[in-house]
C-alpha cells in the first residue's frame, strides 16, 4: 500500500513511531498548510518521503499513492475525505 499523509499534526509523529515496521506500507507523500513547510520538510528527510505539497489538490493529483491518512483536527475529515 502507498500512502499519502494529509497533515503534519501532532498524531503523525505517533504514526511515525510504527508505520516503519509495517513493510507493506510505503508513505510517498505529505501535504499540510504552508505555515507547516518546515515539518514536512523534516518529516520528508527523516522518512524518505518522495513528495511534499502545501497545495491538497497537487497532492490529490499524484497516483503514486492509492491511500489517503488523514491527520487533520476533527472537524475537517468529512470536507477533506469529500
Amino acid at each position: 500500500m502507498k500512502v499519502g499523509i494529509a497533515g503534519s499534526g501532532l498524531i503523525v509523529d505517533t504514526l511515525f513511531d510504527f508505520i516503519g515496521n509495517l513493510k507493506q506500507i510505503e508513505i510517498v507523500a505529505i501535504v499540510a498548510t504552508s505555515r507547516s513547510i518546515d515539518k514536512l520538510n523534516k518529516l520528508s528527510k527523516e522518512h524518505d518521503i518522495k513528495y511534499v505539497y502545501t497545495d491538497y489538490r497537487l497532492f490529490l493529483e499524484n497516483k503514486e499513492f492509492d491511500t489517503v491518512y488523514l491527520d487533520v483536527p476533527n472537524h475537517l475529515h468529512y470536507l477533506m475525505a469529500k
